[in-house]
Order: structure tokens, then sequence, then C-alpha cells
């Protein structure tokens, strides 16, 4: 028998453990680090999809922008994007105006627009209307920019920018 005494000044008699025990209550040991590893990874994941929705709030004055424009940077200014070769990429989707000097810009990640009302699948820069989102693909030849995923009436995965010819 193994005498232990608590911090209380209890005395507790325990039997002698063997080698099994022992390598029972290392194995419990190794398991429950196990455990508490995947639960700090668990919560890692999830603060970064949380952080995946990238967004940033956007003074500029006298903007004109709706919500759900298409948006490139001309390099002072944001400005409705334009499928075409020669001009900026739509870097991202207005969420929200705040008045006609500000808005809210999506740049990549998963968002919630509530009730945007579009349609679920996929959506690319119109090649005809500056700034607009279609939802048909542009035919040959025109230029080819993805922009948006819907998921569903309030979520939307916004992809990183990226163009094909």
């Amino acid at each position: 028998m193994v005498r232990e005494e608590t911090k209380y000044g209890q005395i507790i008699l325990r039997p002698q453990q063997n080698k099994a025990s022992l390598g029972d209550r290392r194995l419990d040991f190794v398991v429950n680090q196990i455990e508490k590893q995947l639960i700090l990874i668990l919560k890692r994941l999830t603060q970064m999809e949380k952080r995946s929705e990238t967004k940033k709030r956007i003074r500029q004055d006298g903007h004109g922008f709706a919500r759900l424009d298409v948006l490139g940077f001309d390099g002072s200014n944001w400005v409705k994007a334009k499928a075409s070769p020669t001009f900026e990429s739509g870097l991202g989707v207005v969420s929200s105006v705040h008045g006609v000097n500000s808005f809210t810009l999506l740049i990549s990640g998963w968002h919630t627009i509530k009730g945007h009302g579009l349609a679920n699948g996929f959506y690319f820069l119109s090649p005809t209307t500056d700034g607009e989102l279609v939802s048909s693909d542009p035919t040959l030849g025109q230029e080819v920019q993805p922009i948006l995923q819907v998921i569903d009436a309030n979520s939307i995965i916004l992809f990183p920018t990226e163009k094909h010819a």
C-alpha cells in the first residue's frame, strides 16, 4: 500500500500500482494532451474563419456606388470595375453604403450580406456594364472575371482577384 496525504491533511491508502497501470496512466496523459491540442486547433480554426471576412470601410467623397457594385482601384480612387484587359480588375464588392462619402468594401473570403437578393450560383464581372455582377458566363473572347459564389440568402464567398481571357 502507498500512503498519500492530501493538502487538507487526510491520509489515503492506495494499492501500489503495477507497471501496466502506470502505462495506462501514461496513455491517459498522452490522450488528454492530444485532446487539449485538438481543442486549441479547433479554436484557432474558428477564429481564422471569423477573420476570413475581409472588409474595409472606405471614405471617398461623392463615390456614387451602390450595394453589390464591383469595384477596382485606379491608383488614386475606387471606381466601378471594367471587364477589360487595360483596366484594373474587380477587387471587391460594396456591401453597404454609408451616405455619399463612405461605403464598406468586401475583398475576399466568406461574407454575410443579409438579404443580398442574388440567386445561388456563380457571378462574374459584367463584360458590358461597369461594376455590375452577372450570373451568366461571359462569351468566348470576352474578359472573364469570377467575382463571387452565392451560398444562401445571406452568405457569399468572394474570390481573390483573378482574370482570364
